[in-house]
This record gives C-alpha cells, sequence and structure tokens, in this order.
C-alpha cells in the first residue's frame, strides 16, 4: 500500500507506522460515525492513529493541512464539502503529501470527476486510505473585488462569473441540506426567467480578446456536473490545461439549444463514443478536397485558387454559426476575464465570493495528488 509518493514505500517497512490527518468540517460530518469507519480502515490497511482536526468557519481547511503536513502527517483527507476539498488542497499542494477525500457536501464535485464514491463512507474512507495515487491540476484565480482589492484563491472544479454565481447565492442552505444538489434546481429555473446576461471580454493564453454576451462564463478544471452530466466534453483533471464555456442562450429556443448541447452532444454522445458532429464535418470535407486534388493532378488539371470574396464569404459564414452558439467551449493554461458595464457576481468551487470586476484563471499542472479507486 502507498502512504506517500514514494512509489515503493508501504505502512510496514516503515520505521514506524505511518498516520494520517483527517480534516472535518464539523458541520457536514456525524463525527461518531466516521471516527468508527476511520479506526477499522487504520487497522485494515496497517496505518497508525489519526491525528483529528476541526475546520472553523474563520478557517476552513488550509492551515490545518498545512500544519498536519508539518506534523508528520503522510496523507491528509478531506471530509466535507468541495469548500473543505478546496481549503484542504491549498494547505497541501506542492508538500509531496497526497490527499484523500471523503466528500460529504452538496455538490462532491471533484469526487464526481474521480470517481471517488460519494454514496458510502466506508468505501470513500478505504479509497482515502488504500487507493491509488494520482496527480492532478490545481487552478488558482486572482480576483479583483468591487473595493479594488486584489485576492488569490485555488479551485479544484470550477470558477465563474454570472448566472451559476447567482444560483449559489440565491440557494436556502437548508433545503440544500435536505436534498443535495437538487436545491438548485428551482433557483435555476428562475434565473432562467429573471437572470440577465453579463458583457465580458475574455483571452486565451494573452491572445486577443474576445467580447462575450453571456449568461455566465465559466472556467473549470474538470467537467462533470451532478447528475452526471457533462458541461465541458473531453476536460481532464490532469492535461494541464484549463476549459473556458460561455453559456449564451436567448429565449425558449436558445435554452433548448442549450439543453440539447449539454444533455444530448456533451452527456449521452459522449459515453457513447459518438464524434461531434464538427468533427465529423471537418474530417469529411478534408478527405473530400485530398480527393478532389488527387484527381485534378492525374488529370493535369489545376484547380481553381480561392478568390477574396469566397474567402470572405466563408468567413462570413463562420462568424455567423460562432454567433449562434449557445455554448462556446475552448482550452488554454490561462484565461483572463474582465466584466464590462458593472460587476458580477462570482463563485469558486461553489462558494459565492460576490461582486468581481475581473479575474484571471491559471493551471498548475499536476501540482496535488489525490487518492483514488484502483
Amino acid at each position: 500500500m502507498n502512504v506517500a509518493g514514494n512509489s515503493g514505500e508501504t505502512a510496514d517497512n516503515l520505521p514506524q507506522r505511518a498516520h494520517a490527518a483527517v480534516v472535518y468540517n464539523p458541520v457536514k460530518v456525524d463525527l461518531v460515525k466516521l471516527r468508527r469507519v476511520v479506526d477499522e480502515r487504520e487497522r485494515k490497511h496497517a496505518w497508525g492513529p489519526s491525528q483529528w482536526i476541526e475546520t472553523t468557519v474563520e478557517d476552513p481547511g488550509e492551515s490545518m493541512a498545512r500544519q498536519a503536513v508539518a506534523d508528520g502527517a503522510r496523507l491528509v483527507i478531506a471530509c466535507g464539502g468541495d469548500g473543505t476539498v478546496r481549503s484542504v488542497a491549498a494547505g497541501v499542494r506542492g508538500a509531496g503529501v497526497p490527499m484523500g477525500i471523503v466528500p460529504l457536501g452538496t455538490g462532491n464535485l471533484l469526487a464526481r470527476n474521480l470517481e471517488i464514491p460519494i454514496d458510502s463512507l466506508d468505501a470513500a474512507v478505504a479509497v482515502a486510505m488504500s487507493g491509488s495515487i494520482r496527480p492532478i491540476d490545481l487552478g488558482t484565480v486572482d480576483y479583483t473585488s468591487t473595493d479594488g482589492r486584489k485576492r488569490s484563491e485555488v479551485f479544484l472544479v470550477m470558477a465563474g462569473v454570472g448566472m451559476d454565481a447567482d444560483m449559489i447565492a440565491g440557494t436556502d442552505d437548508d433545503l440544500k441540506s435536505q436534498v443535495g444538489w437538487v436545491a438548485y434546481v428551482s433557483t435555476f429555473v428562475r434565473s432562467v426567467f429573471t437572470g440577465h446576461r453579463i458583457r465580458a471580454d475574455y483571452s486565451l493564453d494573452d491572445g486577443d480578446l474576445t467580447h462575450a454576451h453571456a449568461r455566465t462564463i465559466l472556467v473549470g478544471n474538470c467537467g462533470v456536473l451532478q447528475g452526471g452530466m457533462v458541461l465541458m466534453p473531453g476536460a481532464l483533471v490532469s492535461d494541464g490545461k484549463l476549459d473556458l464555456v460561455a453559456l449564451r442562450p436567448k429565449g425558449i429556443l436558445g435554452w433548448l439549444r442549450l439543453a440539447y448541447a449539454v444533455l444530448v452532444r456533451n452527456t449521452l454522445f459522449e459515453r457513447l463514443g459518438v464524434p461531434p458532429a464538427r468533427k465529423w464535418s471537418e474530417q469529411f470535407n478534408a478527405r473530400m478536397r485530398a480527393r478532389r486534388e488527387h484527381w485534378a493532378e492525374w488529370a493535369g488539371i489545376d484547380l481553381p485558387t480561392p478568390t477574396d470574396k469566397a474567402e470572405a464569404r466563408k468567413r462570413r459564414r463562420r462568424e455567423r454559426r460562432a454567433d449562434a452558439q449557445t455554448l462556446v467551449h475552448q482550452q488554454a493554461r490561462s484565461i483572463s476575464v474582465r466584466v464590462q458595464e458593472k460587476p458580477a457576481s462570482f463563485q469558486i468551487d461553489g462558494d459565492g465570493i460576490g461582486d468581481v470586476t475581473e479575474f484571471v484563471a491559471q493551471v498548475q499542472p499536476h501540482s496535488l495528488s489525490i487518492r483514488v479507486p484502483f
């Protein structure tokens, strides 16, 4: 069993039994039950007695995780929601100590993307103490709040401005504790009819600015949402890239197109292995172009060179198709977003941050090690 970053090191051949640190959110955890499960897994996987650390409102886990590593913990387990997981990750990143996740929140999005059990406490603790170690990317985001102060945070799942942040701020915490992520549904429906579009400029890897008029702009490290919905197809937590998504539906037809894009094209077709229509069309056009060039060469015919007008028509067609997109998906290592006209609400991994005027997100490749199922 691996207990640290060294693949040959096991709990049995260490000079003394390694111990884990359990950083837990007391609001989310049934402590008696969690202690019983952890004690059983300690004995089964030859760990020493764990160090138990409770988070606070003022510090949801970052300094606790950092201190646990300094105290010699060979594994830090985050027990709570996405906010607790994010804070613990900030404390252990770059320390060379793996992190386990016991998902006990509403979304549990990182756990879902890593296929960590979310319905069984014992299974989640088992993975945390004996699973495979997988290096993943970490996102950092520098943002400017409405008072002009600049702050920096890390994220593991998604950060974004607009409708998604409004939904998080407008969902009742008591309802979330009772029905889980389903609590967001009523807030989403309300946002569809009462929400507003934001104007923002964004750039990828210091490239040209792109203007967006969207309901929400998200920067993600992974792409699977609650219920298995795929918002960002192909997004991986270890690909060294961030994914940007701008949702731009207009009217009922626009929302229907967006629903098709997410539920059918991104989710259903992705699971069935159906290639995207755009990719298929590009491949077909490339084959036809190669075939025309082959036969023209065989017949000794010079194919006409595209005129400036023809190229302009193609460019306008591409622009019209882009304007009609309800979901724009792009990838980059660094993404800058500046909100125009007025500040927009901002969220990081499901935690409402308040209104911001701009933010810059960057990827830190393989800067965190997570215990995942074999």
